[in-house]
């Protein structure tokens, strides 16, 4: 599971790759920081991920001194593929991210970016293609506003549901979406709590944390 999962962020995180500048060549004014922050119960294992990009050419950022990265007081590690800057932490929850970024002006940025409240699937071991499926969750009720709660299912997690309705606490996976489902098979499913703000403290381009806590996987019959 976890490759899948490292998989599926690294699709996100590579979509929409542009043209690479230095910090050196580019106005700090211009240049936009965007923190991803996950946790994943399946594994165990935390994301902080950050990506720097200049709004006036559409370029990824990559940094020169004496503009740098931290997260919570370490040099994150650049991610030659996609121009992020990561830390991973293996085997370890760790309930938030200190990112520091100072520019080539050295001007200071400081945000947190927190991994959401947690949330699980419940006893859960049938997914039923006759009939709707009602999945109360455990885990406090969403938000609505910047929270959405999401269920993904199916062979690599490729159909979802979601809601955003401030207060809810279970979600609908209606019959009709499970037409492509086999009756006998066996196929997984998560619960995710999606989080999305803007940063605390950044230079007038902006940006925004998106944190996303990823509930353990189960495998149910479908019938």
């Amino acid at each position: 599971m976890k490759k899948l999962i490292f998989l599926m962020m690294i699709t996100i995180l590579i979509l929409g790759a542009c043209k690479k500048e230095k910090s050196k060549d580019v106005d700090p004014d211009h240049i936009q920081q965007d923190i991803y922050a996950w946790y994943d119960a399946d594994n165990n294992d935390s994301y902080f991920g950050i990506r720097l990009y200049d709004l006036q050419w559409y370029n990824r950022v990559l940094l020169t001194p004496p503009a740098y990265l931290t997260v919570n007081d370490k040099t994150p590690i650049l991610n030659e593929v996609n121009s992020f800057y990561e830390s991973h932490f293996v085997n370890e929850m760790v309930p938030e991210g200190t990112v520091v970024y100072s520019d080539i002006w050295k001007r200071v940025y400081t945000n947190v970016a927190a991994i959401p409240k947690s949330i699980s699937l419940p006893s859960i071991d049938t997914l039923y293609t006759t009939k709707d499926n009602v999945i109360t969750w455990q885990g406090e009720p969403c938000a609505g506003g910047n929270e959405t709660i999401t269920v993904r299912y199916s062979l690599f997690l490729a159909k979802s549901v979601s809601t955003n309705q401030a207060g809810a606490t279970s979600i609908t996976i209606k019959a009709a979406s499970n037409s492509g489902l086999t009756s006998g098979t066996y196929t997984w499913i998560r619960i995710e709590r999606h989080v999305t703000g803007p940063l605390q403290h950044g230079t007038s381009a902006g940006g925004s944390i998106y944190s996303t806590y990823y509930s353990q996987i189960k495998m149910v019959k479908v019938y």
